[in-house]
């Protein structure tokens, strides 16, 4: 796995699971953005909370330096790609994880890697 300098990197976790997140301690510092059992069973009644806990946790996002991890409920990780897209903190990083390898890897979200790939 190709690993990344962790000195000024966050690293996003979308929601606290039963995941073990001790290999991510190797990409940065691991910030978790919702808790556990938290559904947004009807993302329109809770909005107002769940853009509230994205203001705050992702206000100093750096699409540059940091991730994000896709664990957790599906339906966050639709609002959190959105919510970073909207305030143009696009093209971002998530990891991935590899069971095969055991470990995370990169992959670039956003325009500029879909306009390169001929997939636009």
């Amino acid at each position: 796995m190709n690993q990344q300098p962790k000195s000024n990197h966050t690293v996003y976790v979308i929601q606290r699971t039963s995941h073990d997140l001790s290999s991510l301690d190797a990409w940065g510092n691991i910030k978790i953005l919702f808790g556990r059992g938290f559904f947004p069973d009807d993302v329109r009644e809770r909005t107002e909370k769940i853009r509230l806990i994205m203001d705050k946790h992702l206000a100093e996002f750096d699409p540059r330096l940091d991730f994000i991890v896709p664990i957790g409920d599906l339906t966050l990780t639709a609002v959190v790609t959105e919510h970073l897209v909207r305030s143009n903190k696009s093209p971002f990083t998530i990891l991935k994880f590899d069971k095969l390898h055991n470990g995370y890897y990169p992959i670039q979200i956003g325009e500029n890697e879909y306009e390169s790939s001929g997939l636009s």
